[in-house]
């Protein structure tokens, strides 16, 4: 919300406006729910649409609620046949966002069978399966909730990109949205809670008609060593060459990564 506040320079009517049209954000933790509400509200945020749930259930009732939202402000993606439609209003499984973020728990798996069911990669063979990782279920709902032409960038655990057995879930990213970027990152990053290995990954979603679909591209692919975070879960921040730490331009701390220069 601060860059495009500051791209357009809007004044605190347009904030409001844009932010309650077009910024939603999704997580099942109530604490970083509320703690984001604040951020949004500090940005001039005039309504916040920030929610609390668990956005892989389609059959929640707080998202059901949240849906007739979404749809006054015509972020459900129209379907191409009346019935498509009818569902999507009910269920909000296909969304129209520009842009999104996300960065998926990478333990603990799903086991609820009217969650599973609802998505192709929760089924093998026709067949529903008993259990998988709420990480993979993450990958298809988050490209359903792109426009056409959409851009994601998402948090992965490293498993999904060299284990041999997820192949199928591979295919499935590399069918739905070309592949911009790979960035793997330094295993603290989310220190002190995890030590998962993880990459971030860029994507764009293929138009519905794949008009500007590719069987050979580019992919931009890069590692980055330094997360700004140790082991402990403490930042590190930068120093110049006197060892004194420096300030950005609003007196705030830099944090020591190299995402910047990768980027």
């Amino acid at each position: 919300m601060d860059h495009v506040n500051q791209v357009n320079n809007f004044n605190n009517r347009q904030k409001q406006d844009y932010s309650s049209r077009s910024i939603y954000g999704f997580d099942f933790d109530e604490k970083l729910s509320k703690i984001a509400q604040a951020m949004m509200l500090i940005s001039g945020d005039g309504k916040s649409h920030i929610y609390k749930l668990n956005s892989l259930d389609l059959k929640d009732e707080e998202w059901t609620n949240v849906i007739k939202d979404l749809d006054s402000n015509n972020l459900l993606q129209e379907q191409k046949d009346y019935q498509g439609n009818l569902d999507n209003k009910k269920y909000g499984r296909y969304l129209n966002f520009d842009v999104l973020f996300a960065n998926p728990p990478f333990s603990g798996t799903i086991k609820e069978r009217k969650i599973i069911s609802e998505y192709f990669l929760g089924k093998k063979k026709n067949k529903v399966l008993k259990k998988i990782s709420r990480d993979i279920l993450f990958i298809e709902r988050n490209l359903n909730a792109v426009k056409p032409g959409g851009r994601i960038a998402m948090v992965l655990p490293q498993g999904i990109f060299n284990n041999k057995t997820l192949k199928h879930i591979r295919d499935y990213i590399i069918n739905s949205a070309r592949i911009l970027g790979v960035i793997s990152v330094n295993s603290n990053m989310f220190q002190p809670h995890t030590g998962t290995k993880v990459s971030i990954v860029f994507l764009k979603k293929w138009q519905k008609n794949n008009s500007d679909k590719s069987e050979d591209y580019n992919i931009f692919f890069s590692s980055s060593f330094k997360c700004g975070k140790l082991s402990s879960g403490d930042y590190l921040y930068k120093k110049n060459n006197q060892g004194e730490l420096i300030y950005d331009q609003n007196q705030k701390l830099i944090i020591d990564d190299d995402f910047e220069e990768i980027i």
